[in-house]
Protein backbone atom coordinates (compact mmCIF):
# COMPACT_ATOMS: atom_id res chain seq x y z
CA UNK A 1 0.00 0.00 0.00
CA UNK A 2 3.08 2.37 1.15
CA UNK A 3 4.52 1.60 -2.47
CA UNK A 4 1.54 2.32 -4.26
CA UNK A 5 0.60 5.55 -2.30
CA UNK A 6 4.44 6.86 -3.02
CA UNK A 7 4.25 5.92 -6.57
CA UNK A 8 0.85 7.77 -7.55
CA UNK A 9 2.81 10.48 -5.71
CA UNK A 10 5.79 10.47 -7.05
CA UNK A 11 3.80 10.50 -10.53
CA UNK A 12 1.70 12.67 -9.89
CA UNK A 13 4.64 15.61 -8.89
CA UNK A 14 6.55 14.23 -12.48
CA UNK A 15 2.94 14.80 -14.51
CA UNK A 16 2.73 18.07 -12.80
CA UNK A 17 6.10 19.43 -14.14
CA UNK A 18 5.92 18.47 -17.42
CA UNK A 19 2.28 20.14 -17.80
CA UNK A 20 3.35 23.27 -16.12
CA UNK A 21 6.64 23.25 -17.97
CA UNK A 22 4.71 25.57 -21.13
CA UNK A 23 3.73 28.09 -18.18
CA UNK A 24 6.38 30.38 -17.54
CA UNK A 25 6.29 31.74 -21.73
CA UNK A 26 3.14 33.83 -22.78
CA UNK A 27 0.32 33.38 -24.82
CA UNK A 28 0.15 36.37 -26.70
CA UNK A 29 -3.24 37.53 -28.43
CA UNK A 30 -3.12 40.62 -31.05
CA UNK A 31 -2.83 41.56 -34.64
CA UNK A 32 0.23 40.37 -36.65
CA UNK A 33 1.63 44.10 -37.25
CA UNK A 34 4.61 42.55 -40.00
CA UNK A 35 5.72 38.91 -41.23
CA UNK A 36 9.20 37.43 -42.62
CA UNK A 37 10.02 34.11 -42.78
CA UNK A 38 12.11 34.82 -39.94
CA UNK A 39 10.12 36.84 -37.38
CA UNK A 40 6.61 38.15 -36.84
CA UNK A 41 5.88 41.13 -35.05
CA UNK A 42 2.34 41.14 -32.89
CA UNK A 43 0.22 44.16 -31.69
CA UNK A 44 -0.63 42.46 -28.06
CA UNK A 45 -3.78 43.52 -27.14
CA UNK A 46 -2.20 45.86 -24.13
CA UNK A 47 1.18 46.31 -23.88
CA UNK A 48 4.04 47.00 -26.32
CA UNK A 49 4.18 45.58 -29.66
CA UNK A 50 6.28 41.75 -29.39
CA UNK A 51 9.07 40.26 -31.64
CA UNK A 52 8.66 37.11 -31.75
CA UNK A 53 11.40 34.58 -33.97
CA UNK A 54 9.76 32.00 -36.45
CA UNK A 55 11.52 29.16 -37.52
CA UNK A 56 10.53 25.86 -39.83
CA UNK A 57 9.12 24.24 -36.51
CA UNK A 58 6.89 26.73 -35.89
CA UNK A 59 3.08 25.27 -36.21
CA UNK A 60 0.79 27.61 -37.93
CA UNK A 61 -3.00 26.55 -37.72
CA UNK A 62 -6.13 27.93 -39.32
CA UNK A 63 -8.75 27.10 -36.80
CA UNK A 64 -7.86 23.33 -36.27
CA UNK A 65 -6.81 23.01 -40.28
CA UNK A 66 -2.80 23.40 -40.85
CA UNK A 67 -1.59 26.02 -42.51
CA UNK A 68 1.70 27.89 -42.81
CA UNK A 69 3.66 31.10 -42.82
CA UNK A 70 2.84 32.45 -46.04
CA UNK A 71 -0.89 32.48 -44.38
CA UNK A 72 -0.44 34.62 -41.61
CA UNK A 73 -0.56 38.30 -43.11
CA UNK A 74 -0.90 41.90 -41.63
CA UNK A 75 -3.85 42.32 -39.71
CA UNK A 76 -4.63 39.12 -38.85
CA UNK A 77 -5.77 38.57 -35.08
CA UNK A 78 -3.73 35.71 -33.79
CA UNK A 79 -3.04 33.94 -30.35
CA UNK A 80 0.49 32.74 -30.63
CA UNK A 81 2.06 30.62 -28.31
CA UNK A 82 5.80 31.02 -27.36
CA UNK A 83 8.79 29.80 -25.97
CA UNK A 84 11.51 30.92 -24.40
CA UNK A 85 14.92 30.00 -26.69
CA UNK A 86 17.65 32.12 -24.59
CA UNK A 87 16.89 35.59 -24.45
CA UNK A 88 14.55 35.53 -27.34
CA UNK A 89 10.29 34.48 -27.41
CA UNK A 90 10.04 31.90 -30.17
CA UNK A 91 6.28 31.35 -31.90
CA UNK A 92 5.89 28.18 -31.41
CA UNK A 93 2.32 28.20 -32.57
CA UNK A 94 0.46 30.56 -34.44
CA UNK A 95 -3.69 30.30 -34.05
CA UNK A 96 -5.11 31.94 -37.06
CA UNK A 97 -8.80 32.39 -36.92
CA UNK A 98 -10.92 29.41 -38.64
CA UNK A 99 -11.75 31.82 -41.60
CA UNK A 100 -10.01 34.46 -42.67
CA UNK A 101 -11.57 38.11 -41.93
CA UNK A 102 -12.94 39.62 -44.89
CA UNK A 103 -11.45 42.69 -46.44
CA UNK A 104 -13.63 46.05 -46.53
CA UNK A 105 -13.25 47.45 -49.67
Amino acid sequence: MKRTAALAFALSVALTALLSAHDDAPHIRGTIVSATDTAIVVKPTTGANQTLTVGSDTKVLRGKTAASLKDVKVGDRVVVHTMKHGSQLMAEEIDLPAVAAAKAK
